[in-house]
């Protein structure tokens, strides 16, 4: 149970308790209040006499009169402005309940948005929501040390190898949902820091609480089976931002250059995307399953070491990767994420609606494709361009290099620069 559900319970469990004694301000038969006294909760809702409304309640007096006086919804010993001036509240109110954290919550003596760590550690709703410290989810992202039975306490993560994270058949693979750290000797990155999803809209039609999701793929410099994971970040858009290209770095530092070393990866969630069964009968969708981990929280990071030489990606055949009508290859599946390289193959481009689609092939096995993406990473621009000026047709490259990922049920190669197409000439 979350500690907003237990003290909502405990709220409703407290209006049981007995009265002890009336106050002056009702002259009907007053019902029993939270805190052992009598009164309305609400003015006037019980038909008593409406109390008197001042601007604030906030002293013994009015603290301990039965009465709503400042119009919040809340009275006396549940209404967290009586916290500082009420010792004697029951456990079973708000001001007299024992919190995970320490103390009863007391309302700040100015209000401001609840986000940094010192707000997050004064103990004192600084938002006004009646949530403080590690019991309003808007700390959770500041604080790594909130304790358990707190709403920001994070679970200890359990460290895993990337092959552990990857392959199904592995006795310690996670389920979605758990809560993991990676820790493994050689581990660097294969990409920069890109942006895979995005809201951008001008502001005045923007989309409510837009979201941009940044992702880097980290693994072995040499590909092998299972040897690769993608990061993700999600980060909300300010309305103050005009696009998730304009803000500042989040978790994944922009500086991640491919081949920099990757220290750790500390308190991410493991999740696998998968669009699920399709076809008649229904095929499972595994062999496009996407496993990545998602970086939130104040304790969840990756931390970037020195720079290091950019790996050149491993050598596969195409018909590794894909085969006939985009069928699954062999060694798609335990090859996701890693940084591969195609060799002496053909780039293929073949109208689709408005936009052409792009695809690697090879002349001895022209139908067998390997889907091709570029977008949102960091100088392709000039690969766009260039793949443009193929219209419908091919052109031989030395080679290929990219990412592979699931991409809308095909195994497709995702190209993080100009240098990824061998003998392209940028300005």
């Amino acid at each position: 149970m979350s500690s907003r559900t237990s003290f909502s319970a405990s709220l409703l469990a407290a209006v049981a308790i007995a009265a002890v004694a009336l106050p002056a301000c009702v002259r009907d038969t007053p019902r029993v209040t939270p805190d052992a006294s009598v009164g309305v909760d609400m003015p006037g809702t019980d038909g008593g006499m409406m109390c008197t409304t001042t601007a604030t309640e906030d002293t013994v007096a009015l603290c301990g009169d039965g009465c709503d006086n400042d119009g919040s919804g809340f009275f006396d010993c549940n209404d967290f402005d009586c916290c500082s001036v009420r010792s004697d509240c029951p456990a079973t109110t708000s001001c007299g309940m024992p919190r995970p954290d320490g103390g009863p919550v007391t309302a700040c003596a100015t209000m401001t948005p609840e986000t940094t760590f010192a707000q997050c550690s004064d103990g004192c709703d600084n938002d006004g929501n009646r949530f403080f410290d590690c019991n309003d989810f808007s700390c959770c992202d500041v604080r790594s040390d909130c304790p358990m039975g707190t709403a920001c306490y994070v679970m200890p993560a359990t460290t895993y190898t990337i092959p552990q994270l990857q392959n199904r058949a592995d006795a310690m693979h996670p389920t979605s949902g758990d809560r993991v750290s990676v820790s493994a000797a050689g581990m660097v990155a294969l990409t920069g820091r890109v942006l895979i999803g995005s809201a951008m809209f001008d502001v005045p039609t923007r989309p409510v609480d837009p979201v941009c999701r940044f992702a880097i793929w980290v693994g072995a410099p040499v590909s092998g089976d299972f040897t690769a994971i993608q990061v993700q970040e999600l980060i909300a858009l300010p309305t103050t931002v005009a696009s998730c290209f304009a803000l500042p770095d989040g978790k994944i530092n922009s500086l991640f250059a491919p081949g920099d070393a990757v220290t750790s990866i500390n308190n991410a969630t493991y999740n696998e995307f998968c669009a699920g069964p399709s076809g008649t009968p229904p095929v499972p969708c595994t062999n496009f399953e996407q496993s990545n981990i998602f970086l939130g929280g104040a304790a969840s990071t990756i931390v970037r070491g020195a720079a290091g030489a950019a790996p050149s990606g491993t050598v596969v055949a195409i018909a590794d990767l894909v085969g006939a009508a985009g069928a699954p290859g062999a060694r798609a599946v335990a090859l996701e994420g890693t940084l591969l390289r195609i060799e002496g193959a053909q780039i293929k481009s073949t109208p689709d609606g408005m936009f052409a689609r792009y695809s690697a092939i090879l002349g001895s096995a022209p139908t067998i494709e390997l889907d091709i993406l570029v977008s949102n990473f960091p100088d392709t621009l000039c690969v766009r361009t260039h793949f443009m000026t193929l219209a419908t047709g091919t052109t031989t490259v030395p080679s290929i290099t990219g990412v592979l990922v699931p991409n809308f049920g095909r195994w497709t190669l995702r190209i993080r620069n100009a240098d990824d197409i061998a003998g392209l000439t940028c300005p």
